[in-house]
Protein backbone atom coordinates (compact mmCIF):
# COMPACT_ATOMS: atom_id res chain seq x y z
CA UNK A 1 0.00 0.00 0.00
CA UNK A 2 1.53 3.35 -0.78
CA UNK A 3 2.09 6.39 1.42
CA UNK A 4 -1.39 7.55 -0.52
CA UNK A 5 -3.67 5.40 1.12
CA UNK A 6 -2.52 5.30 4.20
CA UNK A 7 -3.91 9.04 4.67
CA UNK A 8 -7.44 9.44 5.11
CA UNK A 9 -9.08 12.94 5.10
CA UNK A 10 -12.72 13.58 6.49
CA UNK A 11 -13.93 16.42 4.30
CA UNK A 12 -17.17 17.98 5.09
CA UNK A 13 -19.45 19.52 2.33
CA UNK A 14 -22.97 20.61 1.45
CA UNK A 15 -24.98 19.69 -1.43
CA UNK A 16 -28.96 19.63 -2.07
CA UNK A 17 -29.70 21.31 0.99
CA UNK A 18 -27.82 17.94 3.11
CA UNK A 19 -24.31 18.02 4.66
CA UNK A 20 -21.91 15.28 3.43
CA UNK A 21 -19.41 14.04 6.09
CA UNK A 22 -17.43 11.80 4.32
CA UNK A 23 -13.84 9.90 4.21
CA UNK A 24 -11.62 9.45 1.26
CA UNK A 25 -7.51 8.61 0.79
CA UNK A 26 -7.22 11.43 -1.57
CA UNK A 27 -7.91 15.23 -1.87
CA UNK A 28 -6.62 17.93 -4.41
CA UNK A 29 -7.68 20.59 -6.74
CA UNK A 30 -9.21 19.39 -9.98
CA UNK A 31 -8.93 20.30 -13.67
CA UNK A 32 -12.39 21.86 -13.48
CA UNK A 33 -11.42 25.46 -12.45
CA UNK A 34 -13.18 26.18 -9.17
CA UNK A 35 -13.58 22.63 -7.59
CA UNK A 36 -12.02 19.89 -5.28
CA UNK A 37 -11.47 16.40 -6.23
CA UNK A 38 -12.04 13.26 -4.38
CA UNK A 39 -11.12 9.93 -4.71
CA UNK A 40 -10.67 6.78 -3.19
CA UNK A 41 -14.24 6.92 -0.67
CA UNK A 42 -13.80 4.93 2.63
CA UNK A 43 -16.13 3.74 4.75
CA UNK A 44 -16.21 1.95 8.09
CA UNK A 45 -16.11 -1.48 8.60
CA UNK A 46 -19.37 -2.67 10.18
CA UNK A 47 -18.88 -3.82 13.77
CA UNK A 48 -22.61 -5.30 14.39
CA UNK A 49 -25.19 -6.53 12.75
CA UNK A 50 -27.09 -2.82 12.80
CA UNK A 51 -26.79 -1.15 9.30
CA UNK A 52 -26.35 2.92 9.26
CA UNK A 53 -28.98 3.42 6.87
CA UNK A 54 -27.14 6.59 5.69
CA UNK A 55 -24.02 5.31 5.68
CA UNK A 56 -25.30 2.60 3.49
CA UNK A 57 -27.05 5.68 1.21
CA UNK A 58 -23.52 6.94 0.91
CA UNK A 59 -21.76 3.70 0.28
CA UNK A 60 -24.32 2.78 -2.52
CA UNK A 61 -23.92 6.36 -4.06
CA UNK A 62 -20.12 6.59 -4.48
CA UNK A 63 -19.48 2.85 -5.02
CA UNK A 64 -18.86 3.00 -8.54
CA UNK A 65 -17.87 6.79 -8.99
CA UNK A 66 -14.38 6.82 -10.12
CA UNK A 67 -14.01 10.32 -8.06
CA UNK A 68 -16.13 13.64 -7.75
CA UNK A 69 -15.78 17.06 -8.06
CA UNK A 70 -16.96 18.87 -5.40
CA UNK A 71 -17.76 22.74 -5.85
CA UNK A 72 -14.74 24.64 -3.51
CA UNK A 73 -17.36 27.28 -2.29
CA UNK A 74 -19.47 24.34 -0.74
CA UNK A 75 -16.69 22.84 1.27
CA UNK A 76 -16.88 23.36 4.33
CA UNK A 77 -14.11 21.94 6.29
CA UNK A 78 -11.44 19.21 5.25
CA UNK A 79 -9.47 17.15 7.73
CA UNK A 80 -6.60 14.43 7.92
CA UNK A 81 -7.60 11.91 10.46
CA UNK A 82 -5.81 9.35 12.19
CA UNK A 83 -8.96 6.27 10.92
CA UNK A 84 -11.82 6.18 9.26
CA UNK A 85 -15.15 7.41 11.60
CA UNK A 86 -18.66 6.94 10.49
CA UNK A 87 -19.96 8.73 6.81
CA UNK A 88 -22.97 10.14 6.96
CA UNK A 89 -25.71 12.66 5.60
CA UNK A 90 -27.23 15.36 7.74
CA UNK A 91 -29.94 18.01 6.91
CA UNK A 92 -28.77 21.39 6.87
CA UNK A 93 -30.72 23.15 9.73
CA UNK A 94 -29.21 26.56 8.82
CA UNK A 95 -27.15 26.00 12.14
CA UNK A 96 -24.02 24.37 11.12
CA UNK A 97 -23.20 25.25 7.79
CA UNK A 98 -23.06 28.89 6.43
CA UNK A 99 -22.24 29.03 2.85
CA UNK A 100 -18.79 31.20 2.40
CA UNK A 101 -20.12 34.71 1.30
CA UNK A 102 -19.48 35.61 -2.32
CA UNK A 103 -18.95 38.91 -3.96
CA UNK A 104 -22.16 40.36 -5.16
CA UNK A 105 -21.71 40.92 -9.07
CA UNK A 106 -21.80 44.94 -10.05
CA UNK A 107 -25.13 46.03 -11.27
CA UNK A 108 -25.50 47.09 -14.79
Amino acid sequence: MDESQDRVYRVLFHNQGKIYDVFVHSVGRAELFGFLELQDFVFSKPTSMVIDPTEESLRNEFESVKRVFIPIANVERIDEVKEVGEAKITENDGTQIHQFPTPERPKR
